[in-house]
């Protein structure tokens, strides 16, 4: 009786250890997000009461891109697909924002980008939301051996990481003008 007690322990206490590790800022992992980017051009104001976030993501390393879903203060609020915009309404104040891929895989999705914003009312932000793509291995090389020319992209272990860096007003105001809006559905 006593060795089933001692062996259920650390099962107890690994499962809140597990869950710890997602980020706060970030929502759900089951809600999912169907995006579609369309040219549409940024509105010159939100509501005054509010301040408004302007997520711009870029890409490193890798094709059209995977969607992105951005969190702030614990819930998706929006998603990205690719180079392109979204904007999200706040109320003014501290807010923790999240990115991560939105995927089946788990380690597509351990790489988060977490960052506090202090907010005002009537005013706007915007974040380079940036997906780098980085190779972090191959088969050969965990075998102890220098990868081969034959090898492809698809055979080689890369991750995915996620970088959030504020951008002045006008460099936002540029990337957004040469990139299409993200129109978000749930799935």
């Amino acid at each position: 009786m006593q060795l089933r007690l001692v062996l259920a322990i650390p099962f107890f206490l690994a499962a809140p250890l597990a869950a710890a590790q997602w980020p706060a800022a970030c929502g759900a992992d089951a809600q999912q997000f169907k995006v579609k980017a369309e040219k549409q051009p940024l509105e010159a104001a939100g509501d005054p009461a509010k301040s408004r976030i302007v997520f711009i993501e870029t890409l490193e390393g890798m094709g059209g891109g995977p969607v992105v879903r951005l969190g702030i203060d614990g819930s998706w609020v929006s998603a990205v697909k690719g180079p392109s915009y979204t904007v999200v309404e706040v109320q003014p104040g501290t807010h923790m924002l999240c990115g991560s891929r939105q995927s089946s895989a788990r380690t597509e999705k351990e790489n988060r980008g977490v960052v506090k914003l202090e907010t005002e009312a009537g005013k706007t932000y915007f974040y380079n939301f940036k997906l780098v793509r980085s190779e972090i291995g191959s088969p050969e090389m965990a075998a102890g051996g220098i990868p081969g020319s034959s090898m492809t992209s698809k055979q080689r272990e890369q991750i995915d990481t996620v970088e959030f860096r504020p951008l002045e007003q006008d460099a936002g105001l540029r990337l957004v003008k040469k990139l299409p809006r993200s129109s978000v559905a749930q799935k």
